[in-house]
């Protein structure tokens, strides 16, 4: 039976109880993940000598893909070699013509390197480009450009920001 003044008791009870540690606990802010480290905002790789340029997107071309287009860099894989990617074209069929731009990085053995290559974007959103041992994937995410490097039995990590004041 419900009696007056017993609503207060209830609520002297509750507080109680969530005071003790049943209440539902905050959730702790993430940590830093293996991206956050990648974003080296002085990071250069190579100055291309014919600039290749960025054809916008057409109107067949979905908004999330049409994200992908332009300079992405200021990064580097796994926080140590200096990585640019230029999105140059995106076609509505997902294939993607783009640059490929790499400083050199002497302790794995990699040379400066500029290539355009062809990519494509997956059914979940991912741009996909591979080419020898390596396949790259890249997706955008809170304005980045987002990737993961396989070559052999390794995996690199890069987080790129946009270009947009950029020396190519």
């Amino acid at each position: 039976m419900w009696r007056r003044g017993s609503g207060a008791l209830a609520l002297a009870a509750a507080l109680g109880l969530a005071l003790t540690g049943c209440a539902p606990k905050r959730q702790e802010a993430a940590g830093p993940t293996p991206y956050d480290r990648t974003v080296v905002n002085d990071c250069y790789t190579v100055d291309l000598f014919t600039v290749a340029k960025i054809e916008a997107p057409g109107p067949d071309v979905p908004a999330e893909w049409a994200g992908f287009s332009g300079k992405w860099g200021s990064a580097a894989w796994d926080g140590k070699w200096c990585h640019d990617l230029h999105i140059l074209k995106i076609a509505a069929n997902g294939e993607v013509d783009l640059m490929d731009l790499h400083a050199p990085y002497e302790p794995w053995a990699k040379p400066a390197t500029a290539f355009r290559r062809k990519g494509f974007i997956t059914k979940e959103g991912r741009l996909r480009v591979s080419y020898g041992a390596v396949i790259a994937e890249y997706w955008l995410e809170n304005g980045r450009l987002y990737g993961l490097r396989k070559e052999g039995s390794g995996e690199l990590r890069i987080a790129m920001l946009p270009r947009v004041n950029s020396r190519l």
